[in-house]
C-alpha cells in the first residue's frame, strides 16, 4: 500500500513520465476535482452506497448518495458530438474529429465515467456504425474487430486470394 500524500505520487509520476520537475510550491492550494480521490463506499451486498472527495467527510456521514445512472449526463457540447457520430455508417476510414472519449457528469458536474467510441460492423450494409459504450476495453475489442472488417472492405479481390 502506498503512503505519502498526492501530491508526491503525481509529482513523481510527472517525473517518471515526462522528465519535468513539479515542486510542492508549484501545485494550487486545493487540487482541481478530476485530479482528487473518490471514494465509494459499498455495503456487504456490493451495492454502491455512498461517494465523495474526502474519506474524512464519508467517515463522518456527510457524503452524497450514490449518483443514480439515469442522472448521469454529457456536457451540451458532448452531447452534440455524440449525436453527430452515433449511428453513422462508415465504408472507409472517415473518423476525422472522432472524440477519443467523452466524459460523463453527475448532477453536480463532476466526472464520473466516460463514454468510448466503438465501432460495430454492420456486413450486410458494407461498413461499420459507431456507438458509444462506457467500459473502455469494449470499445477497444470491438474497434479492433471493426477495423479489421474496414481493410477487408477495401482490398476484397486481395483478401478473397489471402483467405483461399
Amino acid at each position: 500500500m502506498y503512503k505519502g500524500s498526492i501530491h508526491q505520487g503525481l509529482e513523481r509520476s510527472i517525473l517518471k513520465a515526462f522528465r519535468r520537475t513539479v515542486t510542492r510550491g508549484d501545485w494550487p492550494i486545493e487540487l482541481p476535482p478530476h485530479l482528487s480521490m473518490r471514494f465509494l463506499l459499498f455495503d456487504r451486498s456490493g451495492a454502491e452506497v455512498a461517494v465523495g472527495r474526502s474519506m474524512a467527510q464519508l467517515r463522518k456521514g456527510r457524503h452524497q448518495l450514490a449518483i443514480n445512472t439515469s442522472k448521469i449526463h454529457l456536457s451540451d457540447q458532448d452531447q452534440k458530438a455524440r449525436d453527430s457520430w452515433e449511428g453513422r455508417l462508415c465504408t472507409t476510414w472517415d473518423f476525422e474529429g472522432l472524440p477519443t472519449s467523452l466524459p460523463l457528469l453527475s448532477p453536480q458536474q463532476e466526472m464520473c465515467g466516460s463514454l468510448f467510441p466503438a465501432l460495430r460492423p454492420i456486413k450486410d450494409r458494407g461498413g461499420v456504425v459507431i456507438e458509444f459504450v462506457t467500459n473502455q476495453s469494449q470499445a477497444f475489442s470491438q474497434n479492433r474487430e471493426s477495423l479489421n472488417f474496414l481493410c477487408q472492405l477495401q482490398v476484397v479481390e486481395p483478401y478473397k486470394a489471402l483467405k483461399k
